[in-house]
């Protein structure tokens, strides 16, 4: 419910403020791959402290190595005069 609700709160600022809501930037898939290394983990019954480590652990080298490596998600091209962080 935390997470619903903080994602919803973030989700309206964001659009009060004209801008590309988070959730649709392509940062967030980062978090979602750690998502499902948590949701993995814990299918598997791994103990709750190791569930996080290897969460938190995954989220953080995946960002590393798309850092280091210039790996992103492809952006969807729109009309050259709309600049991308900002909404109609």
């Amino acid at each position: 419910m935390g997470m619903i609700t903080g994602s919803a709160v973030v989700f309206i600022r964001d659009i009060l403020m004209s801008e590309v809501p988070l959730i649709f930037r392509k940062d967030i898939c980062i978090g979602l791959c750690g998502g499902l290394v948590y949701f993995i983990c814990f299918r598997m019954e791994f103990s709750a402290v190791l569930i996080q480590i290897l969460s938190a652990l995954s989220v953080i080298l995946i960002r590393i190595l798309a850092v280091k490596y210039h790996i992103s998600l492809p952006v969807l091209k729109g009309n050259d005069d709309e600049t991308p962080t900002k909404m109609l």
